[in-house]
């Protein structure tokens, strides 16, 4: 891959073979390749090349996109650095519905589009502004719909749920989305905070325990565990 990447800078298949290969595809590295990717399909687009660019184009934007959003919503930026947050989340919206528009079956999109939708209500909701959470939970439904097997899918509901304040619905989607993958490090962690805020402190820990197992460094997560469960 990277011997492709330097002989042809143009070679998005390249880009892509070399994204692949970085352990955290929310990498700056990853960030790039994709980035380069997309430029890469959209010139083979302009050029005629329309049918055999669409997918691999609409693949390569909703990657892009994916690299935008925070890993959970206790992650996301605060603080000075929240105005990039918000532009960061809304060219993720744009990406991923444009990768929808171009692939209407690929789950990643769809998905990510309920994902950074939700997470940019929540920047919303923390700086005290209003912020309509309809479009969000209209795709994560849509995504569940049309992709039930799609664990990534439930989580992004659990999500959206999770800022409309059911937590009871949230946790039922992160119950499927551990079922039909067990090593959903992020679903844990997310269950896990909502367990706490019921008091199901049992529950929690246990969801804790999974989720530190599965992604390492959860100390923040556990802070917020610690918060109502102590």
């Amino acid at each position: 891959a990277d011997t492709a990447v330097h002989l042809w800078d143009d070679n998005a298949d390249g880009y892509v073979a070399r994204a692949w290969t970085w352990p955290d595809q929310r990498s700056a590295e990853a960030n790039r390749d994709w980035l380069q990717a997309t430029r890469g399909y959209r010139k083979r687009l302009r050029s005629g090349e329309a049918e055999q660019a669409k997918r691999p184009l609409a693949l390569a934007l909703a990657m892009r996109a994916w690299t935008r959003t925070a890993r959970d919503t206790w992650h996301m930026a605060g603080g000075i650095a929240v105005q990039q947050t918000l532009q960061e989340l809304q060219l993720a919206i744009q990406e991923s519905s444009e990768a929808s528009r171009l692939d209407d079956g690929l789950p990643l999109a769809l998905v990510t589009e309920a994902l950074a939708s939700a997470q940019h209500a929540e920047v919303f909701k923390r700086m005290g502004r209003p912020s309509d959470p309809a479009p969000a939970l209209r795709a994560a439904d849509l995504a569940v719909r049309k992709f039930p097997n799609f664990p990534p899918a439930h989580y992004a509901r659990a999500l959206v749920l999770t800022g409309l304040g059911d937590a009871r619905a949230a946790i039922r989607d992160l119950t499927e989305a551990v079922r039909q993958d067990p090593t959903f490090g992020d679903a844990f962690a997310l269950r896990a905070v909502l367990h706490a805020a019921r008091t199901l402190c049992g529950e929690a820990r246990s969801d804790l325990e999974k989720a530190k197992t599965l992604l390492g460094d959860v100390s923040r997560l556990g802070e917020v565990v610690r918060q109502s469960c102590g």
